[in-house]
């Protein structure tokens, strides 16, 4: 048995709804729609839906991946943030 995954694509992103989270000055952005993802070893597409949170950088000129952490009775304790690699 082979533990590879078969490639996938993305394709025909489309964001349904986005609007700035309460309380965090305008910096952090909820995001969801939905998206095709194809695989080389099925027919066809599949339509699957995301919802991201997105934190503005401090200059307005880039964006990150946010992700809510979260002590272990489920309170809300930070916010993990990770750089999103997009070029120009």
């Amino acid at each position: 048995m082979s533990l590879e995954k078969e490639p996938m694509e993305v394709s025909d992103v489309k964001v349904e709804s986005s609007k700035y989270i309460e309380g965090f000055e305008g910096k952090l952005l909820l995001a969801s729609g939905y998206f095709d993802l194809n695989s080389s070893g099925s027919a066809g597409k599949t339509q699957q839906h995301f919802s991201l949170l997105l934190e503005r950088g401090e200059k307005g000129q880039s964006w990150r991946l946010a992700k809510p952490s979260t002590t272990s009775n489920g309170l809300l304790k930070d916010w993990t943030t990770y750089p999103l690699p997009i070029k120009p």
